[in-house]
């Protein structure tokens, strides 16, 4: 029996904002083009700290490799992406210590798509925003995905757009060099999008995110 890949998408919003009701814009593209879309729903701040926050994306994805056979998709084909603070949560998840944290394989995710986010969270800790984040040195570290790439099993395309701030564009440069042999495309800034219309591209099969999604999935040539 057939048993199609799986594409779930981490919204962004300060890690405070939106949820999967505003985030199934891009399902029915990916449903036409043969893959399952998942919108992720995950507790924000200041209900939860950050660090729970990360630890229920990634039971989310945990929980679906296990019972995805259920629901008709296919375990070994995991695919996420992440835009904004969710590409943060993205990159989290791209670094996951499956076997230690949760009993599974190490290539539980296949891909992983991480557009306009933060991937160091020092200028956070240091910046007003840390009011509501509320990082200390450890949980900076802990939760910075740039520096724990040993743990990286999943190949990860890395974007933003050209018209966003300088921040966001430098931290994606900076974490797309770090990936090495792990970045699936080469980095791309979109040169006429914002930091808003990037994602919007996800629903979109033939151009921008939607089409990079479809070919690391395997549904569309690179």
């Amino acid at each position: 029996m057939y048993r199609a890949p799986v594409h779930v998408f981490i919204h962004g919003g300060a890690w405070r904002l939106l949820g999967k009701r505003d985030s199934a814009f891009a399902a029915e593209s990916f449903v036409r083009s043969g893959a399952h879309f998942v919108a992720l729903d995950f507790g924000q701040l200041p209900t939860v700290t950050l660090t729970e926050m990360v630890h229920q994306v990634r039971r989310a994805i945990a929980w679906l490799y296990r019972n995805a056979s259920k629901l008709g998709a296919n375990p070994e084909q995991i695919h996420v992406s992440g835009h904004s603070s969710g590409a943060h949560l993205a990159a989290c998840v791209a670094v996951t210590a499956w076997e230690d944290e949760f009993g599974l394989p190490s290539e539980v995710v296949k891909s992983v798509i991480c557009a306009s986010g933060i991937y160091d969270l020092l200028p956070v800790r240091l910046s007003a925003r840390n009011e509501y984040v509320k990082l200390d040195m450890q949980i900076e570290h802990a939760l910075s995905p740039i520096r724990h790439l040993d743990r990286l099993s999943a190949k990860v395309f890395v974007t933003c757009g050209g018209l966003e701030s300088d921040e966001f564009k430098r931290q994606s440069r900076e974490f797309a060099a770090a990936l090495g042999p792990s970045l699936a495309f080469p980095y791309v800034e979109w040169p006429s999008l914002n930091h808003f219309e990037v994602a919007e591209t996800l629903a979109e099969a033939e151009t921008g995110l939607g089409a990079v999604a479809l070919m690391l999935i395997g549904l569309r040539e690179a």
